[in-house]
């Protein structure tokens, strides 16, 4: 990786990944959760990458410059369900464990709460179905200026 001098062969970086995969879906997570990444910018970012992408899940990367309120209110609005921090971030990841709707115990915490089911989101031209995979939505749409003839 550029500025670190690290490397990582395909074959590390997949045994690497599947490990995590399994770990994940270990602890609970299946096809269609959330899994929000606390990291900075190392060769280790691509593993949980690669894990959450072979698992089916969605992930959230969360900007490590943020406060730990901000931090907070992404997972929360993502519908996180756990949350992978590198040890530099740990401190970072501890506080804002608490300001989260949920705490990974399943109780509820101190934050307001939108419910504790899944928020199921309308994808522009699915219906209301949840996109099978994580590059299934399909957000932005070419717009076709007024007075073109395909307009």
């Amino acid at each position: 990786m550029a500025g670190s001098g690290e490397t990582m062969t395909y074959g590390d970086l997949d045994e690497r990944s599947s490990r995590l995969a399994r770990v994940l879906h270990d602890a609970g997570l299946r096809r269609g959760d959330v899994l929000a990444l606390l990291a900075e910018n190392t060769i280790r970012y691509l593993e949980v990458y690669w894990a959450a992408m072979r698992s089916g899940l969605y992930l959230v990367a969360i900007n490590r410059h943020l406060a730990p309120t901000e931090v907070a209110h992404i997972v929360s609005d993502s519908d996180a369900r756990a949350m992978v921090a590198s040890a530099g971030l740990r401190e970072l990841a501890e506080a804002t464990v608490p300001l989260t709707r949920r705490s990974p115990t399943g109780t509820p915490s101190a934050a307001p709460s939108r419910g504790t089911s899944r928020t199921r989101r309308r994808w522009p031209g699915r219906g209301s179905r949840w996109p099978s995979s994580p590059a299934a939505p399909r957000c932005c749409t070419p717009r076709v200026p007024r007075g073109c003839p395909r307009g």
